[in-house]
């Protein structure tokens, strides 16, 4: 079965008729992402701004929360189509205004037991839920398969889905079971699953990875990084996949020149959240990300002197969000081809660290500690009741704790206590056990 389901076959028979048989229309969307892309910039900016007039039109007339929004600033919703500038008149939305009141964000015309539900993660907190209609899911669906092809995956050569799961983590019914590994084995993905990071399972995936030989790996930057540092085994690593996509958490150029020299492959970084789906992704800059067109309509809010990434919908129906602070920090600017780019994107708003009236980026601590030091990763525990930091660090060297407690010392200005841990130490949160560098009241 495996030799009659070859890459090109995949594509061009299987993958249609599975999408017939499932009442899916990916591929169409895929080519509206296609005409969108092969645009000229002016054709483009007059795409982009015919999509957001249709949305927020469509949001005031539909969306019980928009309605009554515009209602009460008397925006009149016509506007955007004569200037994209009057969405500087809608005011943004947080993800407190959609904890709420979710409901009242789902159109009119979508019952909510119709829809697929979708949680952000809960590592930062609790968790949000966000709803999809079988129309936004083939958006998303072709997003992905779109980003795939930019990567080099033009016909469903194999991939690899990397998780780190919870032991507590729920257990779908087996119909949808069934559904995920027929899925999997049209598309030519493997899963692996880790309970546990430790030296005996990082090196198993390793094995696990060489013998399905993947053309790319797809996971969080923190679960793939452990991997490779618990197993240290650079023999076993090299040459495992391609490509490796990161997803789902943020990705500084330490890390993934690391995993490029460990591997041997070319890395990508991808964008995007539980809201909106992949939104974004890099080709040869990792910390340099182009928005995919004709998705969201991407802007920033600036922030103690930082830039946090705004979206608005522009595809999704069943559950548009206006101007939505994402919580990410990361530069927002037009580009050459009239859609937008996503540069420098540094982390979230709950990984700042607040001194006094400083303010720190983790990734500038990360920077810090990564070249001078020589520290592999690191999380801090944060606590109200305490003024302390706590920096948990893995390195190899302990002679340098001290040196890394004085310079942090006088770099914060506050007391610091410091702990050496081993890589499966640090606090993963959340129904995907997602690392974050700042921890609350751990």
């Amino acid at each position: 079965m495996a030799g009659i389901l070859n890459s090109p076959m995949r594509e061009r028979v299987y993958f249609p008729l599975a999408e017939l048989i499932a009442g899916r229309k990916i591929r169409s969307k895929m080519r509206d992402l296609a005409e969108w892309q092969n645009s000229s910039p002016q054709e483009k900016q007059k795409r982009y701004a015919k999509a957001l007039g249709q949305t927020i039109e469509y949001a005031g007339a539909r969306v019980p929360y928009y309605r009554d929004l515009f209602r009460r600033i008397n925006f009149q919703t016509e506007k955007i189509y004569r200037d994209v500038a009057w969405i500087n008149e809608i005011p943004y939305l947080t993800k407190e205004i959609v904890r709420m009141q979710p409901e009242r964000f789902v159109s009119d015309d979508y019952k909510l037991s119709d829809l697929a539900e979708r949680k952000t993660s809960g590592s930062t907190g609790l968790t949000l839920s966000f709803y999809y209609s079988r129309d936004d899911l083939d958006i998303a669906s072709a997003v992905l398969r779109h980003f795939d092809k930019l990567t080099g995956n033009d016909f469903f050569q194999n991939e690899v889905h990397l998780r780190l799961i919870s032991p507590r983590s729920e257990k779908h019914e087996w119909r949808a079971r069934a559904a995920e590994r027929i899925k999997n084995h049209i598309i030519n993905r493997s899963v692996i699953e880790l309970i546990e990071l430790n030296h005996e399972t990082s090196v198993e995936c390793l094995e696990q990875l060489r013998k399905i030989s993947p053309y790319f790996i797809y996971s969080t930057r923190s679960s793939f990084e452990s991997v490779l540092r618990i197993a240290d085994n650079p023999d076993l690593a090299r040459g495992v996949c391609s490509v490796y996509v990161n997803s789902g958490e943020t990705l500084d150029r330490r890390s993934a020149d690391y995993i490029s020299i460990q591997i041997g492959c070319k890395v990508i970084n991808r964008y995007g959240n539980a809201e909106f789906g992949a939104v974004a992704q890099s080709q040869t800059d990792v910390q340099s990300l182009r928005f995919v067109d004709g998705i969201v309509w991407p802007e920033n809010f600036t922030i103690e002197g930082m830039r946090e990434i705004v979206l608005t919908t522009l595809a999704a129906r069943a559950m548009p969000l206006i101007r939505y602070r994402t919580g990410d920090l990361g530069e927002v600017s037009p580009d050459s081809s009239g859609g937008f780019s996503l540069n420098n994107v540094i982390g979230r708003l709950h990984d700042l660290i607040h001194v006094g009236q400083r303010v720190f980026t983790t990734a500038y601590l990360s920077d810090l500690l990564s070249q001078k030091f020589d520290v592999h990763d690191f999380q801090i525990l944060s606590s109200e009741a305490d003024t302390s930091l706590e920096f948990r660090v893995v390195l190899d060297c302990p002679e340098n704790m001290q040196k890394i407690s004085a310079e942090l010392q006088s770099l914060l200005g506050v007391p610091v206590k410091m702990v050496r841990i081993r890589i499966s130490d640090l606090i993963r949160r959340g129904r995907q056990m997602k690392f974050s560098h700042v921890v609350q009241g751990a």
